[in-house]
């Protein structure tokens, strides 16, 4: 009888072992077969801060909204380069934080590179496509040594080759464009001003304030009258004040989407629409804080960036409106 109890709880006992190692063990190898697919290694190839198995980079990212904002655009940013990939579990996020990069299927369609050359590109670009998936049934090339030195590998490495030079003169050929962009708008402008605009430089609010002021005095004078589109065109330096102000503190910090077509911002509206606000408020209040000498606003990254304590504005009505 006793012999009987002992054998029934060593079978229970085993029982109940072999259930735990069944549980431990499905999601161990299914994670050893995951970790090690083409998908993941092609992600894993973007750089990006060390993850952690089935979590990712959650626990990175588990703390405040400002501390949130801080880590994933500015330290991984520094640390990763413009283009970094974080896991949030088994799901890859890739971050791209450099405008020239998000611009460059864009600058395709322009005649920046010649039609042969652009022909070229999305020939390679369909043939990594292919190389991935005849990798992915020759089982003996999902070791990376092998693949390395095997016909398939090598051309995969000339088709990736081919794909960074292109791209890389387009982002050149962008860069050059922009600038020439910026020195024909700074050229007109001085031609079409009796005073060349200031510098945007690291001044107070309030001496940032003054020369807005004193350009909207120049514009408006003493007059009330609705800003029109004429005068929108003609404040220029308001519109440095609000693209710095937007580069310092973008409304959205970030934006995440599943790509599968191009994605057009109204941005041009945008700031028409605030350039016309801030005119008319500006015509009849000004705006100061109490201590300059005291830091920046912290961000607070929520659907949109907000500072983390508020803004302390001094609103003053101006003499005279």
């Amino acid at each position: 009888m006793e012999t009987d109890i002992v054998d029934s709880f060593w079978t229970d006992c085993g029982s109940l072992i072999f259930k735990w190692l069944l549980l431990v063990t499905i999601p161990v190898i299914y994670y050893w077969l995951w970790s090690r697919s083409t998908f993941v290694q092609l992600v894993n190839a973007i750089p990006g801060p060390p993850s952690i198995p089935f979590l990712g980079n959650v626990l990175d990212l588990y703390v405040d909204r400002d501390e949130f904002l801080k880590i994933v655009h500015i330290e991984w940013t520094r640390k990763y380069g413009n283009i970094y990939r974080a896991w949030g579990g088994s799901r890859p996020v890739v971050v791209i934080s450099s405008p020239e990069l998000m611009e460059v299927q864009t600058s395709m369609g322009k005649q920046t590179r010649g039609e042969e050359e652009k022909a070229l590109y999305v020939q390679n670009l369909h043939r990594i496509g292919q190389i991935v998936m005849e990798r992915g049934i020759r089982p003996w090339l999902r070791f990376d040594w092998m693949y390395k030195f095997s016909a398939l590998g090598r051309e995969n490495l000339r088709c990736v080759k081919a794909l960074h030079n292109f791209t890389n003169k387009v982002i050149n050929d962008r860069r050059k464009a922009l600038q020439e962009e910026l020195y024909d708008s700074t050229t007109e402008s001085n031609e079409n001003s009796n005073n060349n605009l200031p510098e945007i430089s690291n001044d107070s609010l309030a001496s940032s304030n003054e020369l807005v002021k004193e350009e909207l005095d120049q514009i408006f004078g003493d007059s009330d009258r609705p800003c029109t589109i004429q005068d929108v065109s003609e404040l220029k330096y308001l519109e440095c004040c609000i693209k710095e102000t937007l580069r310092l503190y973008p409304s959205v910090p970030a934006v995440m989407r599943y790509i599968t077509e191009d994605i057009h911002v109204g941005q041009k509206y945008g700031l028409l629409e605030i350039k016309i606000v801030l005119a008319n408020l500006l015509r009849q209040f000004r705006f100061s804080v109490s201590d300059p000498s005291q830091p920046m606003l912290v961000p607070s990254s929520e659907v949109v960036l907000k500072p983390k304590n508020g803004v302390p504005l001094i609103v003053t009505k101006l003499t005279g409106n």
